[in-house]
């Protein structure tokens, strides 16, 4: 039986508050590759790094204890793996997208980040949680998997703000002006001189 999924879009159309862009610039960048120690694999096409890895692409940031560069099928993908591993990325509103698994993996030409083991993804204080996460960093889309069917898939919402109904101002009834002195004068004035016309 497939397990349950759950796919939020719009970043978290979702259960998350709407995601704004990713940093564009940031794709443009090298990726900067740091670590204690590293070997390399010409057959395999692969390279080895080990200890306080980290990846860098702008602003785009992937912290680890250990990473594997795989370019056997002519694709190259960061294997990221860390208890757990860590994510962030700046978007074009200023806010910061995290995420941590087990293991993340980056496919940097597919703007993709896969996350596997305990994997979690945040976004201004919502959470969503489940056991596999691919976030795709150019559509701004999240698909979420549980572990199995006793398993599930974990979205926390950040509360709203209540917004109070505006309150409609009703017309208000014209009230009679009250006659000054000077009018009721001119009115008795005008009353006599009708009294005196009549015969």
């Amino acid at each position: 039986m497939n397990s349950p999924k759950i796919i939020i879009s719009a970043v978290l159309a979702l259960a998350l508050p709407l995601l704004a862009s990713a940093a564009d610039r940031d794709f443009d960048e090298k990726i900067l590759v740091t670590s204690q120690r590293n070997a390399a694999d010409g057959i395999e096409k692969r390279v080895i790094y080990e200890g306080d890895v980290k990846i860098v692409q702008g602003s785009l940031r992937i912290t680890a204890d250990h990473m594997e560069i795989d370019t056997s099928n002519n694709e190259r993908v960061f294997v990221a793996k860390g208890k757990p591993v860590r994510f962030q990325q700046k978007l074009n509103d200023g806010s910061w997208v995290k995420a941590q698994a087990r293991e993340i993996r980056y496919l940097d030409n597919q703007r993709l980040v896969v996350m596997k083991g305990d994997a979690q993804i945040e976004l201004q204080g919502s959470l969503a949680k489940g056991d596999t996460m691919q976030y795709d960093l150019q559509a701004q889309r999240l698909t979420a998997e549980a572990k199995d069917d006793q398993s599930r898939v974990v979205t926390i919402f950040e509360p709203s703000e209540f917004k109070e109904p505006e309150k409609k101002e009703e017309p208000q009834p014209e009230t009679e002006q009250p006659e000054t002195e000077q009018q009721g004068e001119e009115q008795q004035g005008q009353e006599q001189q009708s009294q005196e016309g009549n015969p």
